[in-house]
């Protein structure tokens, strides 16, 4: 039962790496992806790093209950701690990845209004200092602020 345990770490984070590198390839080769699919990635990335760290904390359950019944126990145990630990390390490594995506969205978003209002305000002023037409969807709002001729 360790020894399949022991493969299920392995190949667990033999994905993890294959997936991790994947990821750093698309970021190489993608310059700037959209703020929506990098929100998409980072809280998917989260979501598994957090499903990671269950089964690791299942797999510990799992493994302590098997050295419980074994003549080297605390030897048992602590291999089983040292496993258990290697899989936290993954799925916090992927989950710090998750959160620095979900930071490169908000900087994004944010220089994105940046610009945003920096471009208003240089239409406004090559406008000379016009004001910024109304906005009329709501017809009670150009109602209530045009004034008669």
């Amino acid at each position: 039962m360790e020894h399949r345990s022991q493969n299920l770490a392995a190949l667990l984070i033999l994905c993890l790496a294959m997936l991790l590198s994947g990821a750093a390839r698309a970021q190489e080769a993608e310059p700037a992806p959209q703020n929506a699919t990098l929100l998409e990635t980072a809280k998917t990335m989260q979501a598994e790093a957090e499903s990671l760290r269950k089964a690791a904390d299942a797999r510990l359950e799992e493994e302590n209950a098997v050295c419980a019944r074994r003549f080297l126990e605390n030897d048992c145990r602590d291999a089983a701690r040292k496993r258990h630990l290697e899989s936290l390390r993954a799925s916090r490594h992927l989950a710090a990845q998750g959160r620095k995506l979900e930071y490169q969205a908000r900087v994004q978003e944010r220089d994105a209004k940046r610009k945003e209002r920096a471009a208003k305000a240089e239409a406004r002023k090559q406008g000379g200092d016009v004001a910024a037409p109304l906005d009329c969807s709501a017809p009670e709002s150009c109602e209530a602020d045009a004034t008669p001729p």
